[in-house]
């Protein structure tokens, strides 16, 4: 069962050069990747991942809502977190996008500041 949801914003012209994926772990999901396993979370087994420009993201929220109750929805950046709300979705967690810039890139404070926003004692990961 898939624990958490992870929503993008659109793929980058490299990773559609690529033919890559959230779930490929390459670019942006390489620094996030890291993070998730440092929490002992599998980016693959216990997440699913998308991204706000998919043509069926809201019906894709939709369905792991419905079959996850336990299940969080992650917003990776204001324009995602902007996004959601305004189809409705306010029961989402909002974090940095993994490729942002500035001191949060740096990969302690992007660790420290994921593990702050993510209620792992919810589905008793840790804390």
């Amino acid at each position: 069962m898939k624990r958490f949801f992870f929503v993008g914003i659109e793929q980058s012209k490299t990773a559609i050069a690529h033919d890559w994926t959230w779930t490929d772990g390459h670019l942006a999901a390489k620094q996030l990747f890291r993070v998730l396993r440092r929490l002992n979370i599998d980016p693959i087994k216990d997440c699913q991942w998308g991204n706000i420009s998919d043509k069926n993201i809201l019906q894709r929220i939709g369905i792991f809502y419905h079959r996850s109750k336990q299940g969080i929805v992650i917003a990776m950046g204001a324009r995602v977190d902007a996004t959601l709300r305004e189809h409705g979705i306010n029961n989402h967690t909002t974090i940095y996008h993994p490729a942002a810039r500035g001191k949060i890139r740096l990969k302690e404070n992007y660790f420290r500041h994921v593990e702050s926003r993510l209620p792992l004692q919810i589905i008793g990961l840790r804390r």
